[in-house]
């Protein structure tokens, strides 16, 4: 949080933002999670492509919130990752899985 003139106070910024709020996206199918190495590993239309989860990430399967490591127990679950890049690693915001039908 920051603190403005006057006492209003709001979240700090984590850099720029499309305006809005999404910022780039990725879709396809999970391969593998690397707990070690906090991978994400999804094969897409264009191929394979890894992403970092830092702990900030959250990740979801609908309105369930879960621990990152569970990520391994859904290999072949269509996934959205949002992320960001700085020189040329990718590291996830968010991890958005799919609801499995029963």
């Amino acid at each position: 949080m920051f603190t403005l003139a006057g006492g209003l106070s709001g979240p700090v910024s984590q850099g720029p933002r499309p305006a809005d709020g999404t910022g780039p996206s990725i879709i396809g199918s999970v391969v593998k999670y690397e707990s070690t190495t906090h991978t994400l590993t999804l094969i897409t239309a264009s191929g394979r492509k890894s992403v970092v989860l830092p702990r900030t990430a959250q990740v979801r399967q609908g309105p369930r919130l879960m621990a990152p490591g569970e990520l391994s127990k859904h290999i072949g679950s269509k996934a959205k990752v949002r992320y960001t890049e700085s020189h040329g690693i990718l590291t996830a915001e968010s991890v958005m899985l799919s609801i499995s039908p029963d």
